[in-house]
């Protein structure tokens, strides 16, 4: 078993990340560490379908007391769903003596890590991330929230939870598209803090996944170690997302079902170009990078609605009043906040559109 000791300054002082073989280790290590608690696994159809009978048959089962299971799905990152969870949790009488149990990707933990740090003021939860993107990214770091009104977790909370369990498991069941979403925010972890992890990933081929997962997780528990609520360094880790969340609410690119590593993916590009524009990254490094992302993720873009595009880039949560920040790459390995401009935002979706970045 690898652990990882994770210390946050926030309302739950400190959380492990554990590191096990099997799904059956990590249900045994929650009955190790929660002995009393009432168990309420909250998941989703897909991971359901896949693990239930895991689930059942093993020792966990005799104090689960419900399973909330959620449709699959960004779409289910609403209000709604925070209400129906909270009237389950209700009937039950539930405390915090209980635990919440979250199985599955981001959108179950997101909402999961919201619920719990909401409901009677504050109740505990684990998450057991079934996606790479989940492992990490999603369950790192403590950010939990819902989408509202097209806009992406525009209501949400810090609330780590009490521990994170992983295993390479999950990953064998994963569709190569969701290997390469996930894979995306590792390219991510790699450009803004470390030229070497870059190199290792580029030879795709010849991964070592537990290696590189846990690399990642300690680049993201690093930062955010430095910058738990978000104020500087911490927006290091936005890096394709102002672009890439602007992308990920387009009609266009839900009804292809685009997913949340492909829009940071080409988010990431676009902000490359902004770089380059900017005069902060140098136009050797802006095309080699530029030709290496195209090589992973060979996706046409699809339509791009430019009124919504404007808008959800101004409406971002990591703006200021009168500013709006985005993550600039000075070279591989390093990167630095700064604002940009209307204009800037047009340029952008100029690029995207007239130029095609990714085809």
């Amino acid at each position: 078993m690898s652990c990882i000791s994770v210390s946050i300054p926030c309302i739950n002082a400190s959380y492990s990340i554990h590191w096990l073989d099997t799904i059956h280790d990590i249900l045994d290590d929650l009955l190790l560490h929660y002995p009393t608690a009432r168990i309420f696994i909250i998941t989703d159809e897909n991971v359901w379908q896949l693990y239930e009978s895991t689930i059942l048959s093993h020792s966990v089962a005799g104090r689960l007391t419900d399973t909330i299971v959620l449709e699959a799905g960004e779409s289910t990152k609403t209000l709604d769903t925070v209400a129906s969870i909270y009237s389950v949790l209700n009937e039950h009488f539930v405390t915090s003596s209980d635990i919440l149990v979250a199985i599955g990707g981001g959108v179950v933990s997101d909402i999961v890590g919201f619920v719990a740090g909401t409901y009677k003021r504050g109740i505990p939860y684990v998450t057991i991330p079934t996606t790479l993107l989940a492992q990490v990214d999603a369950s790192i770091g403590g950010k939990t929230g819902v989408n509202f009104e097209d806009y992406k977790n525009n209501i949400g909370l810090y609330n780590p939870p009490s521990a994170i369990y992983a295993t390479e498991e999950w990953l064998e069941t994963l569709p190569p598209r969701e290997i390469k979403s996930g894979f995306a925010e590792m390219l991510k972890h790699a450009l803004i803090a470390d030229i070497h992890y870059w190199d290792t990933l580029l030879d795709w081929q010849n991964l070592n996944w537990k290696e590189i997962i846990l690399h990642s997780i300690q680049i993201k528990k690093s930062i955010v170690e430095q910058d738990m609520y978000e104020k500087n360094k911490r927006k290091l880790l936005n890096f394709g997302h102002t672009i890439g969340h602007a992308l990920e609410i387009q009609p266009s690119f839900q009804a292809q079902n685009r997913s949340h590593g492909e829009c940071v993916a080409i988010g990431m590009l676009a902000e490359i170009y902004i770089s380059y524009m900017k005069k902060y990254l140098s136009e050797e490094v802006f095309t080699s990078l530029t030709q290496q992302l195209q090589k992973l993720y060979p996706i046409p873009l699809p339509v791009i609605d430019k009124e919504l595009f404007i808008k959800a880039i101004q409406q971002d949560k990591k703006n200021k009043i009168d500013t709006i920040s985005c993550v600039f790459l000075e070279s591989i390995g390093k990167a630095s906040i700064h604002t940009i401009t209307h204009e800037d935002i047009l340029g952008v979706y100029d690029y995207l559109t007239i130029n095609t970045v990714i085809d």
